[in-house]
């Protein structure tokens, strides 16, 4: 019991931080099941240069070329 007391704080915080990830993570898993990309271009690739389906999509056009 003693052990509990002197590490409560250390339990609530790494609880609180394990909840947070848990979310994150669900919400990530969520949004590709639904097919929404990652990036925050919102899909226009063509558009955003620094979206990392257009890095792809550049990469796989310059193979097939």
């Amino acid at each position: 019991m003693d052990w509990l007391q002197a590490n409560l704080s250390n339990i609530i915080v790494i609880s609180a931080v394990g909840a947070i990830l848990y979310l994150c993570i669900r919400t990530l898993l969520n949004d590709k099941k639904k097919g929404k990309p990652s990036c925050a271009c919102g899909g226009n690739c063509s558009s955003c240069a620094m979206c990392c389906h257009a890095l792809d999509l550049r990469k796989i056009a310059g193979q097939r070329e």
